[in-house]
């Protein structure tokens, strides 16, 4: 697409994962504009796409499976794309079991200790 313009992604309706992200990161401006340039800022941005992501996930989740001892295992994180000569690296930040009556159980630690 070299040469050709940048389409108005905050119009364009062809692509609705990215016009939903545009508009939710821009309501996250503020934790974005406190945060330094360079790294810190694309770090913070990271961390707020997840969460813009697990909120998503949250409203989806469902334990409606199954017997009453059934469980759901959620883990989320950041998929980091590495340049060719490196792999790529699937950076976990939740690791949680939910049970069927409600309650959660965090398993972030005990899978992959603290960072």
């Amino acid at each position: 697409m070299a040469g050709n313009p940048m389409p108005d992604l905050a119009t364009a309706t062809a692509d609705w994962q990215m016009n939903f992200l545009i508009q939710e990161i821009g309501k996250r401006m503020p934790a974005l504009n406190a945060c330094a340039e360079g790294n810190e800022k694309q770090a913070e941005l990271a961390r707020q796409t997840h969460q813009i992501g697990k909120d998503m996930l949250e409203q989806c989740l469902s334990t409606d499976f199954g017997d009453a001892d059934s469980m759901l295992f959620v883990m989320t994180g950041i998929q980091i794309n590495m340049p060719f000569e490196f792999e790529d690296y699937f950076q976990p930040l939740s690791f949680e079991v939910r049970k069927k009556d409600g309650s959660v159980v965090d398993l972030y630690q005990e899978a992959f200790g603290s960072w």
